[in-house]
């Protein structure tokens, strides 16, 4: 049977979800991917990607930045990467649903959760070789990865198979429907960051006040993280309960 993607659907079976679990969410998060996020941001200077134009010295730049500060961002990336991985426990597993019984299904699921995901990380990364465009493309084939292993803890390594089965077809729709969300909230993110960096100019000066501007780009950060992983959440269902 051919499947669809209906974005209407998807997008409010993701907001509907995030409502339903706002409590567990926003615990999980606040702690596990905020609370990380805002320490890597005030601790671990941003790559410098003014002036760079193509993919690979993004990517080449993004990799050096985090070499150089490697011993403070892999711990937190780790405990973020667990924290999201909490968040999609209690969005999937119906037995799940409280913080500490998901964080325990979590915490059992995370070793083969992070290999998993590196190994489809790397495939995205193949993709980028056939330039931006299959970049895209492999992304939106293995975006519900995740969500797959979380239903499916069994599955292990064929989570990765069986999501690119489900994609077959919507491949595309998949990525425009994960652009269309990241440009938005992107857009938003922008504008509530541009408003806290000048208020902080206006107050302390052209150095700003540091601690409160990270905590906002923090904070929108996380909730763009959040977001995407209850639209994977969310585009896992849909298309899984078209068979």
């Amino acid at each position: 049977m051919a499947r669809s993607v209906d974005m209407s659907a998807v997008w409010n079976q993701t907001t509907e979800m995030l409502a339903r679990h706002r409590e567990a969410v926003i615990a999980i998060a606040g702690i596990l991917i905020f609370i990380p996020n805002w320490a890597s941001a005030y601790f671990v200077p941003p790559p410098d990607l003014a002036g760079l134009t193509s993919m690979g010295a993004i990517f080449s730049e993004i990799g050096q930045n985090f070499i150089d500060n490697w011993t403070v961002k892999l711990p937190l990336n780790l405990i973020s990467f667990f924290g999201g991985l909490g968040v999609l426990v209690v969005l999937l597993r119906p037995d799940r649903e409280h913080v500490g019984d998901a964080l325990k299904f979590a915490a059992a699921l995370f070793p083969i959760y992070l290999l998993v995901s590196l190994v489809a990380g790397l495939l995205i990364g193949f993709g980028a070789l056939a330039f931006i465009v299959g970049l895209f493309y492999v992304a939106g084939r293995l975006m519900i990865v995740g969500p797959m292993l979380v239903s499916n803890p069994e599955s292990g390594f064929g989570a990765i198979k069986r999501a690119w089965e489900l994609t077959r077809g919507v491949g595309w729709k998949c990525t425009i429907l994960l652009l269309i969300v990241l440009l938005v909230v992107q857009i938003i993110m922008a504008v509530v960051n541009l408003i806290v960096g000048i208020a902080s100019t206006l107050f302390a000066g052209p150095e700003g006040i540091p601690i409160v501007q990270h905590f906002f780009s923090a904070l929108t950060g996380s909730a763009l993280g959040v977001m995407i992983l209850a639209l994977e959440a969310s585009l896992y269902r849909h298309l899984q309960a078209q068979g």
